[in-house]
Formats: structure tokens, C-alpha cells, sequence
């Protein structure tokens, strides 16, 4: 029997080549853009998941509030909060914490060739001597609990360690790097070389330097260690440990520690625990070890997947529905010579079956071909997850073959197997057809999602858009950045030389202004602090951000300045000279209006500064962020960067011209650089890969919907073909018959429009509720959407319309 439902399914295959070619491939498409969705969750999911005690290891984090009110949560954490933790509860079995080398230091190596290797490096961070332990990283060479051990040792990854040692110059463990400038300048040895970190790791560092080189740093050195939250830390808890428990602890735990300083300022601050499974997706925090996923994103993502599946199996029911009144004849020979209702309904389901598994394969086929398309739109290699390794993969896989059989094939098996054989084989069987109805409701289903789908399109498309096009409230565009040196030999003049550089740059007919600066937009701010208006009660302070800058960096960067003066030359301390704030800080500490806010003073860090100027709003980060109060303050000369605006024209003559300049004042220094717009864009690369990514799947449905629609068009007018025979004969046009064939399946379209766009409307308002800056919706976010569905349809349709209307309507007649 079985053999004979196979042969049956065979036989229809062939016979009906262009039903089942759309039927395959509109469920191929889109079972592989599901299983493309699937292997990305996969992967997305798969964060921190590799680490051998990964369950046990949770992130501190900080929630700050003053007076009642919540300022925000941190990653960041005091430098003792771990230890203390680790010591004070039973709970905790150990802490790890890492400190960012905040900004790039210069490291030099002498190969045995005598060629001298100096590149400035990113990604550094200090680390506790067990941190290596706790997680688990590949390490290739050295002991994972002796390398950070000593003062002054190194662990590179493998590709940052290519960069320094070639294969002639042996082993590199035990060679020395010498590190200039930052944190901890110093000669260092090497002791471990890491793999290169997987991908799915929240964690992003070339290199790790011992936790008690940045300890003997002054700034931590001379206090007691709850003063600076610039560290990150993690806990491992012993088995079994209540989370929730251990949680209610924290309270008392702090006002131990800090319940003196806080009650001073009318502050509070509560620790809270992220497992680390979570962090990657479940938490967007300012200033995490690297851009975050979004737990949202995955979850339209889902939606996605589940909408594409929807049409796709929809499609196959509309299809072998339309198409009962050509099997009618069959279903009554068979129940005229004794075939069972059961029977019937086994065969139909068979058939779906073997079209949902050559759909499948043909769809891991896709999903092959496709995947390095997704893996670069994402700027993520996610085929490194095989699809037979996920058991969830491998799961969705057979639940999509299983439902799809049952879910596609249930309906049309219970509608065929219930024609009456009298009915049929007297030839009024069309009488029988029935689901025109159902048909109609899963055509509107499907084109709802699409909609939503084309809709959520454009709103991404045109918030990115909006971003891109906002004033930023300072000109990016031409400013060149240049990494400042971090080799200086020692009877050099830094501030003199760092001037005589600017001045001859300034020279060149391609420099416009130039600027040196310890932070610039798009990057960190030099640190964050609490601040308040001189005279308010210390209750009353808010966050602030400071950046170094000197003299030209409002010219440089084309700040605007609303009130009071800028900085001078030799003004170079802003205890002394003054500071600049931004618009922000005038409502947030309340210094009145711009003119009024001049010669009031800020009280930061127990220094008191005064206002010398006020400048107009600017975004240091995306619009997506909320503005912040920044304040300004002078330096003479920094250190970190150098900015020039140049003049595009001649571009790559003033940039040979600028860098024998810099060579030639800082001798022994690499020259980098790069463009500051290209830099400061690099905050819209998650959006941009989220839109790209969304518009593909969106494509995807979209032409899984057409090809059910152009089945389904073709067979209504095949079985209208003696209408519109009679039509012509009577004298119809043929626009008039292609309009006639065309306006049911509009209707749809429109009806669709009225049940998708109220519910895209909410989930468009809610998507756009995590940027600061964000556009209006307004109406033509949902009619152009529409206005394009209808036109995408009205091809489709269109296609089969006029080829039954330019048939001659005699053949049509004598099939009768």
C-alpha cells in the first residue's frame, strides 16, 4: 500500500509540473529561510556557552539611584567589590576581574633580524592571575594558572602574537615587548599565547596584562578601593547556589561598605547578578566589553521564521484546494471500487509528506548557499554551528517536516476524501469544490504578514536613514584622526613639540585645523563622574562625562559655541581656567539659560570648576543614545589623538605630507590613522546588519507569497476560462477581462492591508522606543508599503490574467 501511495504521488508529480514546481519550491524557499533564521538564533544563543563552569558564573553589575531616583544600571564596579564579595558570603567560591587598558598603548619589539616591530594595539585588559581558570579559553601555550602570576607578564592571542614573532625568532614565550605610555608602561613577558577568542564570546581582548600592574597604578594605589568603578567583575558561586537568595544579601553587604559615603549624597546603589549566558543578548549596558545582541532582535527574528513558514504551507493548502475539482473524478472511481475514507486521507497525507521532504532537502540545499550570504550581512561566520551538531536545529528541522505534513496536507486530505461519488461521477462535481471561502482567509493571512514584514522594512530602513542624516551638532566628515605617539624620547618637549607639529600641518595647503585631544566623538569619554551646581545639596548630583581637549578642538570639529568664550592656549588646567558644557548640562544641573550658566561653577570630584562656555548639544555617541551632560575641559597638549580637517581634494598628498611630519616629530612611533566619520558610523553597523538582515527574510515571504499567488491565479482562470470565452464572445475588451480576473484578489490585498497595519503600526512604535532620536510615524510608513504589495500582486495576478484573456475564446467554447 504504501508502495502504491509512493507510485501515486510519483504519478501526480509528473503530471502536474508547474503546480508541483511551485508547490517544491515555494515551501524550499520557505523552509530554507527558517532554517537560515534558526542556525543565526543558534548561534546568537550560543554566547558564553562553551565555558566549562559557564553555570555557575555570574557578572556583577550596579544599580545607581539618588534621591529615589534611578540613574542607571553599570557593568562597571569597584575594584574590591569581588574580593569582598568572595570573602564575605559562603555562597561565592571566587571573583575575576578584568580593568580595560582605556585607550591604545605603543609596544615594541625587536625581532632577531634587528627589524624593530611598533604598532599601537587595542584591546588589552588586566586580569586577575585565576582568570584564565574561571573561563575557558583555549590556551596554547603556557599554564593557565602560572601565566598571569608574575608583575609584568603577557598573554597574547595567537594572531596578535604573529603580528611581533616570526618563525625566526623561536619560541616567544619568555621574549620581551616593551609597552609605552597607558597604564602600566613597562617591559613585559610573554607567558601564554591564547587561541584567537571564539566568536560567540561577549568577551573581545588581544591581550591580557596581570591584574597588579593597574592596582600599583596611583589612581588605585592610593586608596582603599571603593572609589573608581572602572572594573568589571565576575563571580563563580559554589553548586547549587540560590541566585535569589544570595541577592537579598547584597543590601546589607553595601551598606557596610559604602553606607557611609551614599547616605551622604542621598544615593543607593544595589548589585545585581547577569548570568553569563545572558549578558551578550539580555543586556545593552554603556560600556560593554563589546556590542551586545538584542534578546528583541531574536525574537522578530522568530517572528520572521514563523511568518515565512505560515505562507509557505498556506500556499500548498491554497494550491491542492483550487485544485480538487481535477482530482474530484479520481476521489470517485477510487470510493466507486472501494476505497475508504481513510484510505483516501492516508494517500493525500502521503503526498504531503513527499512533497514537504523534497521541499526539505532542496531547502538544506538553499540553506548551504545562502549561509555565507547571511554570515557576511551579519559580519559573523555563524556556519561554524553545524546544522546536524544543534540538537535544536536538527529539532526544528524534523518538527518542520512533521507539521508541515500535517499542517499542509490535513485539510486538502479531508476535503478531497469527502466528495460523493454519485455527485462526482455525474459531473457536478464543481458544486463540490467548496474552500473558495477558506482559500480567501489564508490568501489575506498571508499577505498581512508580508505586509508587516514590507512596513517593518521601511521604518528600519528610514530610522537608519534619519541617523545617518541627523545633525550630530558637529561636522565628522573630513577630519582626519591620527593615533598620537606613545614612544617619547627623554629630553623631548611634548606639549612644545606637539604645537610645532600643529603649526606646520596648518601650513599645508590641504589642513584646514588641526587639534589634540584625549577623546573624540564616537569614542570613550576620558571618565565619568558625579557632578552638582555649586550650592545645591550634595543629594542633588547627577553623571557627567569629561573629555581633555585643547584650544582648536571646537574649529577642528565644528562645535558650535552659544555662549561665553572658548579656551586658550595657555589655559591648560580646568581647576584654574574653566571648563565647556554642553546645552544638556545647563537643565541638568539647572544653571538657568546659556548666558546665565557663564562664570557659575560645578562641583566634580570634590574640585570645583567654573563655566567659562557654553556649546551647542552635539552627539559624542548615535542619536540612538540619549544626550548626556559633557563637560569640556582644557588641556595643552593631549596626548592620545591628534584631529586635522582636511581638504578632500589632494587627499592622498596631504596624507603622505602628514605622516613624514609625524615621523618626523615622534620618531619611533607607527603612524596610524583613520577618518572620523567612518569611525563614529561603526555605531549604526548592528542596525544596518539588523535592516539588511530583516529586508532579506522579508524578500524571502514576499516571493513565497507571490508564487502560491501565481499558482492559485493561474488555476482561477483556467477555471474561468468558459466565462471568459463567453465574455469576449459578448463583446468584453481585454483589459476589461483582465480587470474582471485581477479585482478579487486586490480586494484581498486590501483587506490584508486593514488587519496588518494596525498591528505594525504597535510594533513599529515599540521597536522604535529604544532610540533617543527616532523618527514620526506617519502615514506613508503604511500606504507605500501597501501601495507596493498591491503592485507586486497586481503583477503577479496581472501575468495570468492576460494570458487567459488573449486566449481565443472559440477553444474555450469547444471544450464544452
Amino acid at each position: 500500500m504504501a508502495l502504491f501511495y509512493l507510485k501515486s504521488a510519483l504519478r501526480m508529480l509528473r503530471k502536474r509540473k508547474v503546480f508541483s514546481l511551485i508547490t517544491i519550491l515555494g515551501l524550499a524557499i520557505g523552509m530554507a529561510a527558517c532554517l537560515l533564521i534558526v542556525q543565526y538564533l543558534s548561534f546568537e544563543l550560543s554566547y558564553d556557552t562553551f565555558h566549562r563552569h559557564g553555570d555557575h558564573i555570574y557578572r556583577v553589575t550596579l544599580e545607581h539611584y539618588r534621591n529615589g531616583e534611578h540613574l542607571g544600571q553599570s557593568p562597571y564596579t569597584y575594584h574590591k567589590i569581588g574580593p569582598a564579595l568572595a570573602t564575605d558570603l559562603p555562597e561565592i567560591e571566587g571573583s575575576e576581574r578584568l580593568h580595560p587598558h582605556y585607550g591604545s598603548a605603543v609596544l615594541t619589539y625587536t625581532r632577531s633580524n634587528g627589524r624593530q616591530i611598533v604598532l599601537h594595539e587595542e584591546d588589552m585588559y588586566f586580569a586577575d592571575s585565576t582568570f584564565l581558570q574561571t573561563f575557558t579559553f583555549e590556551l596554547l601555550r603556557g599554564d593557565a594558572g602560572d601565566v598571569l602570576n608574575k608583575p609584568f607578564s603577557m598573554v597574547l592571542s595567537e594572531s596578535m602574537a604573529a603580528r611581533y614573532f616570526s618563525e625566526e625568532d623561536g619560541d616567544p614565550i619568555g621574549q620581551t615587548i616593551e609597552m609605552h605610555s597607558g597604564w602600566a608602561p613597562g617591559s613585559y613577558t610573554v607567558t601564554g599565547i591564547l587561541a584567537d577568542l571564539p566568536v560567540n564570546s561577549h568577551f573581545d581582548f588581544n591581550c591580557l596584562l596581570p591584574m597588579q600592574n593597574v592596582l600599583a597604578n596611583s589612581q588605585y594605589a592610593d586608596q582603599d578601593g571603593w572609589s573608581w568603578t572602572n572594573f568589571y567583575t565576575y563571580l563563580r558561586m559554589q553548586p547549587q547556589t540560590d541566585t535569589l537568595g544570595l541577592q537579598s544579601k547584597f543590601a546589607d553587604f553595601m551598606a557596610n561598605y559604602k553606607g557611609e559615603d551614599l547616605a551622604a549624597s542621598n544615593g543607593r546603589e544595589e548589585i545585581r547578578l547577569q548570568a553569563l549566558s545572558d549578558i551578550y543578548l539580555h543586556s545593552n549596558l554603556p560600556g560593554e566589553l563589546k556590542p551586545s545582541g538584542s534578546a528583541e532582535g531574536v525574537s522578530y527574528f522568530v517572528i520572521i521564521a514563523l511568518f515565512i513558514l505560515v505562507i509557505a504551507w498556506i500556499n500548498y493548502v491554497n494550491l491542492a484546494t483550487a485544485r480538487s475539482l481535477e482530482r474530484a473524478r479520481e476521489v470517485g472511481i477510487r470510493k466507486t471500487v472501494g476505497a475508504r475514507k481513510g484510505q483516501l486521507i492516508t494517500q493525500f497525507l502521503v503526498e504531503s509528506l513527499f512533497f514537504n521532504l523534497i521541499a526539505i532537502l532542496l531547502a538544506l540545499v538553499l540553506m548551504a548557499e545562502f549561509l555565507p550570504v547571511l554570515s557576511e550581512l551579519i559580519g559573523k561566520d555563524i556556519s561554524a554551528i553545524s546544522v546536524w551538531q544543534d540538537p535544536r536545529i536538527v529539532g526544528v528541522l524534523l518538527a518542520i517536516l512533521i507539521l508541515g505534513t500535517l499542517l499542509s496536507g490535513l485539510y486538502p486530505a479531508f476535503v478531497l476524501s469527502s466528495f460523493r461519488p454519485a455527485s462526482v461521477l455525474k459531473g457536478s462535481g464543481q458544486k463540490l469544490a467548496g474552500g473558495s471561502s477558506l482559500r480567501k482567509v489564508l490568501v489575506v493571512v498571508q499577505f498581512a504578514a508580508s505586509l508587516a514584514l514590507i512596513a517593518g522594512t521601511f521604518v528600519i530602513y528610514r530610522q537608519i536613514q534619519f541617523m545617518n542624516e541627523k545633525d550630530l551638532g558637529f561636522t565628522p566628515e573630513q577630519v582626519l584622526v591620527i593615533k598620537g605617539p606613545g614612544v617619547l624620547a627623554d629630553d623631548i618637549d611634548f606639549g612644545q613639540t606637539m604645537r610645532s607639529l600643529k603649526a606646520e600641518a596648518l601650513q599645508m595647503p590641504g589642513v584646514i585645523a588641526a587639534s589634540s585631544c584625549q577623546a573624540i566623538p564616537g569614542g570613550q569619554f576620558n571618565f565619568n563622574t558625579n557632578l552638582r551646581r555649586l550650592g545645591a545639596e550634595e543629594s542633588e548630583q547627577q553623571g557627567g562625562s569629561i573629555a581633555w581637549v585643547d584650544a582648536d578642538f571646537l574649529s577642528t570639529f565644528g562645535l558650535e559655541l552659544l555662549a561665553g568664550r572658548n579656551f586658550n592656549a595657555e589655559e591648560v588646567n580646568f581647576r584654574k581656567d574653566g571648563v565647556l558644557i554642553n546645552q544638556q548640562a545647563l537643565e541638568t544641573f539647572k544653571l538657568g539659560t546659556a548666558q546665565e550658566a557663564l562664570q557659575k561653577q560645578l562641583i566634580t570630584s570634590g574640585d570645583t570648576v567654573r563655566v567659562l562656555g557654553v556649546v551647542k548639544d552635539f552627539n559624542w555617541f548615535s542619536p540612538r543614545q540619549a544626550l548626556s551632560p559633557v563637560l569640556l575641559a582644557p588641556v595643552g597638549a593631549a596626548r592620545r589623538y591628534i584631529a586635522l580637517r582636511v581638504d578632500p581634494a589632494g587627499i592622498d598628498l596631504t596624507l603622505a605630507a602628514l605622516q613624514s611630519l609625524f615621523d618626523r616629530m615622534f620618531p619611533g612611533n607607527p603612524s596610524e590613522y583613520y577618518f572620523l566619520d567612518e569611525f563614529f558610523d561603526r555605531q549604526y553597523k548592528a542596525d544596518k546588519q539588523f535592516a539588511a538582515v530583516f529586508g532579506l527574510f522579508a524578500a524571502l515571504a514576499i516571493l513565497v507569497a507571490c508564487l502560491g499567488l501565481f499558482g492559485l491565479a493561474s488555476f482561477t482562470a483556467a477555471r474561468r476560462r468558459k466565462e471568459i470565452g463567453v465574455r469576449k464572445v459578448l463583446g468584453a475588451t481585454v483589459p476589461a477581462v483582465v480587470w474582471l480576473l485581477m479585482t478579487d484578489f486586490l480586494k484581498l490585498v486590501l483587506f490584508a492591508g486593514l488587519i496588518a497595519l494596525p498591528l505594525a503600526y504597535f510594533a513599529i512604535d515599540a521597536w522604535l522606543e529604544d532610540y533617543a532620536s527616532r523618527i514620526a510615524i506617519s502615514a506613508d510608513l503604511f500606504l507605500l508599503p501597501l501601495a507596493l504589495l498591491l503592485l507586486i500582486a497586481a503583477l503577479t495576478v496581472g501575468s495570468q490574467s492576460v494570458r487567459a484573456a488573449l486566449t481565443n475564446p472559440v477553444n474555450a467554447l469547444k471544450l464544452e
